[in-house]
């Protein structure tokens, strides 16, 4: 056994077993030819419509207008007293526009995104690798906004089977003048908001429409698994976005993981630890969410280290079991099955 500090540094001058280059490895896996499958993006500019506006009247028309912005992105159709709600939403929003300050995130959010053509077309891609996948695929419309980093209603992005909305002013960079509340954003968090991250996170949230699980299996390998497919998912809709971009880990990180000894060493302590079958909420915490880094195995050791290990069961199943297509593998409730004939044991 490797003592924990030795077996997870890059501790060399040279780096040594960890490599002194950016890993490469897996970018462009199951790169495909979709040049020939069309799909048409739409983008519509809420928040430009709605900052066009001063008065409560106009921006209940804007309201009405998209619906889908105001009943699930706001959440009027899941409230009990919707007429009162919507009335709290319209003063909110209303009062958003006349916010001096917030003239100013407006005018941020314009200027770092422009016509949002770049955006766009990153999605336009992804969707067409879907398309390819899964030929129902139906094109979500893709709304922008802000909302005063949640302070006037709505989320930082929300994704359901129609309607993508992102909240620009989530995604401007680490050097904004506005920034969420440190409680609720750590740092270890909000470093992850940029531009980059908008297609891979809408795209996470995106795979939960085709990824099935067994919702009785409460055990750290059946998230585990789920993770994995997901992970998988957003590999296939953009075959060439780098691990560290999709995994959230900078590329020392994603060196050190890659690393025999390094990774056999984790997959020890999760064997060691019992970690694989537990059903324990705090284990699934400690391995699966965010957090700085994974104190029960060393401050080196990057977060979610579990669903890094659920991507690796997914590959190396589907390496194994060839007869299994990508699109029958997220059809599979059967973790446990996945995990059995994966064979995987810190390769």
């Amino acid at each position: 056994m490797f003592k924990k500090k030795i077996a997870f540094l890059c501790i060399s001058l040279f780096f040594y077993a960890c490599g002194n280059t950016e890993n490469k490895t897996n970018d462009c896996k199951n790169k495909i030819d979709v040049s020939n499958i069309k799909i048409k993006t739409e983008v519509i500019r809420f928040e430009k419509e709605l900052f066009a506006q001063k008065d409560s009247n106009a921006i209940q028309n804007i309201l009405k207008k998209y619906p889908l912005m105001r009943d699930r992105f706001f959440g009027i159709k899941f409230s009990k007293d919707s007429l009162k709600e919507e009335k709290k939403l319209i003063a909110s929003l209303t009062k958003m526009v006349n916010e001096k300050h917030l003239d100013t995130l407006y005018n941020d959010c314009q200027k770092a995104f422009g016509d949002f053509k770049e955006i766009e077309n990153e999605f336009a891609e992804a969707f067409k690798h879907i398309k390819y996948y899964f030929p129902n695929f139906k094109t979500p419309t893709i709304y922008t906004t802000i909302t005063g980093l949640k302070s006037f209603g709505g989320l930082e992005f929300y994704v359901d089977k129609d309607m993508i909305v992102i909240s620009l002013e989530f995604f401007l960079g680490k050097n904004v003048r506005y920034r969420p509340r440190r409680e609720e954003y750590p740092d270890y968090i909000w470093q992850h908001y940029h531009q980059k991250s908008i297609v891979p996170f809408c795209l996470l949230f995106m795979a939960n429409g085709y990824n099935r699980s067994d919702l009785n299996d409460k055990s750290m390998v059946a998230d585990m698994v789920f993770y994995g497919k997901s992970l998988e998912f957003v590999k296939r809709a953009v075959p060439c976005m780098p691990d560290s971009l999709l995994l959230r880990y900078s590329q020392q990180q994603i060196r050190n993981i890659n690393d025999q000894k390094n990774r056999s060493f984790l997959w020890n302590h999760f064997l060691e630890k019992k970690l694989l079958f537990s059903n324990k909420d705090l284990d699934k915490k400690a391995y699966l969410e965010d957090r700085p880094y994974i104190a029960e195995i060393n401050k080196e050791c990057p977060p979610r280290i579990g669903q890094w290990f659920g991507w690796r069961i997914i590959q190396n199943y589907l390496q194994k079991n060839k007869d299994v297509n990508f699109q029958k593998l997220m059809k599979n409730q059967n973790a446990q099955e996945i995990f059995e004939k994966a064979g995987y044991n810190g390769q």
